[in-house]
């Protein structure tokens, strides 16, 4: 019966409009409610499947390659823009200022 007028408020009743509080406090009440009943062994395999999601996420996103930087300017917009292809070339000139200068020396090879 309880859940039945609970999910009455939710449609119809009072919880329009609600507080951010008021509608915390109606999940805190349906989540007792419903741990008191057969709803334990739902929450605890819940949270065992979120926290066996959480873990295989993390590990394949450390595991993705790390990307190239100037990648981050092709998915800026859908067509090319010329801001940001004037903003790539500046990066990448800034990204070539860090490698190692080769000190040519006479004939073509390193000194």
């Amino acid at each position: 019966m309880m859940a039945i007028s609970m999910s009455l408020s939710l449609v119809d009743g009072p919880l329009l409009g609600a507080t951010p509080a008021k509608a915390q406090a109606l999940v805190a009440a349906c989540e007792k409610y419903l741990t008191k009943h057969p709803g334990e062994v739902f929450f605890a395999e819940v949270d065992a499947e979120s926290d066996a999601l959480a873990e295989r996420l993390r590990r394949e996103c450390l595991a993705m390659p790390d990307p190239a930087p100037s990648e981050m300017f092709a998915h800026a917009y859908h067509e090319p823009h010329p801001l940001v292809a004037e903003e790539q070339a500046w990066f990448e000139g800034y990204q070539a200022s860090f490698e190692p200068a080769v000190a040519a020396a006479p004939g073509g090879g390193a000194a």
